[in-house]
C-alpha cells in the first residue's frame, strides 16, 4: 500500500478505517538488511497520511526484534518510534533463524540474550501504551 491508496481509500464512502501494517522495523539499515523497499522516511510520511486522512482509524503493526544486524542505535530507535507513534495494537516478535529464510544466511545474528532483553523493555512499553489507551476510551462512545 503507498501514501496514494490511502488517499483513494478516502474517497469510499463505506470503509472501517482498520490497517495492519507489517512495518517490522524503523531503523533505515535494519529495514534494507530485511530487504524492504522503503525506509524510515516513508513510513513516518505513510502513517501521518492515514492519520490526516482518517483521524479515527485504526493502526496495527508488527515489530521483528533482534533482526540480525540490530544494533543498539537501531533498537534505540525502534523505542522512540514506537514511544511516539502510539500505534492501536502490536505484535511483537523475537527473531530467530528460519532454515529457508534469506536472513538465516546473514552475519552479525544479535545473541538470543540481547533479544530477550530487548523484547522485555520493548514488550513493557506497548503494554504501557495500550493501558492507557484503554483507560483514555473508558467511559466514551466509539463510533
Amino acid at each position: 500500500m503507498t501514501i496514494s491508496h490511502i488517499k483513494e481509500l478516502a474517497k469510499l464512502k463505506k470503509l472501517i478505517p482498520y490497517f495492519d501494517i507489517p512495518l517490522q522495523h524503523i531503523s533505515s539499515p535494519v529495514l534494507k538488511r530485511m530487504g524492504r523497499f522503503y525506509d524510515e522516511g516513508y513510513i513516518i510520511k505513510f502513517l501521518d497520511q492515514i492519520k490526516k486522512t482518517f483521524p479515527i482509524g485504526f493502526i496495527r503493526t508488527n515489530l521483528i526484534i533482534g533482526f540480525p544486524g540490530e544494533t543498539e542505535k537501531d533498537f534505540d530507535k525502534l523505542m522512540n518510534f514506537v514511544d511516539e507513534t502510539k500505534f492501536n495494537n502490536i505484535a511483537l516478535f523475537e527473531y530467530h533463524d528460519e532454515p529457508l529464510a534469506a536472513s538465516s544466511k546473514l552475519e552479525n545474528k544479535v545473541g538470543y540474550d540481547i533479544i530477550r532483553a530487548r523484547f522485555t523493555k520493548i514488550r513493557q512499553l506497548v503494554n504501557r501504551q495500550l493501558i492507557d489507551q484503554e483507560e483514555m476510551r473508558k467511559g466514551k462512545k466509539e463510533t
